[in-house]
């Protein structure tokens, strides 16, 4: 009597798991994993449902690239909608709801704005605006037969044809560690 109990459905509807008592799977509060879903009343993280206690008072800080940081509910949505995909950790509180999210960026694709050899980055246009990302060093490019796997053909394929689109990596520091396009 007087026990929580937490349920975890699946995208059905169908419970895949119950907790009875402490309802949190982790002692720190804290759930890790991909960013599956979001709105302004809940969050879909690595398969799992959870409230927000407040989405207007959640602190989001999420890294996308060298723009500013995700940082509210709006923004987040956003994100998603765009198609963005995201490594986050949702802090929870005692009843399960989310508090705080965290993370970083770690997948986008969107049609090529602009490439900057000097600063080696790579701007794409996506529907909420352009995205500015580094890249990486010892990034992994695979821009097409046609071209060299680096940031220079990554330079002359755009200047052939400025519209063609990007699929980026990107790691926890907001750096592109993976770039392949539809060329």
């Amino acid at each position: 009597t007087g026990q929580k109990v937490k349920l975890v459905l699946d995208e059905d509807g169908y419970i895949t798991k119950a907790y009875i008592g402490k309802t949190s799977s982790s002692s720190s509060g804290d759930e890790d994993g991909r960013l599956d879903y979001v709105t302004t009343s809940r969050v879909k993280v690595a398969g799992t449902y959870y409230d927000f206690e407040d989405s207007d008072d959640c602190d989001i800080d999420i890294t996308d690239g060298n723009n500013s940081d995700i940082t509210d509910i709006d923004d987040l949505e956003e994100a998603i909608d765009d198609g963005k995909e995201m490594e986050v950790t949702v802090e929870l509180n005692d009843d399960e709801e989310v508090t705080a999210i965290e993370g970083y960026v770690c997948y986008v694709e969107g049609d090529i704005y602009d490439v900057d050899t000097d600063d080696e980055t790579v701007t794409l246009d996506l529907d909420s605006g352009r995205y500015e990302y580094d890249l990486d060093s010892s990034c992994d490019y695979d821009i097409g037969d046609d071209y060299d796997d680096d940031i220079d053909g990554l330079e002359e394929a755009y200047d052939d044809d400025d519209s063609f689109s990007l699929e980026l990596e990107i790691d926890e520091d907001g750096s592109v560690t993976d770039l392949s396009t539809d060329l």
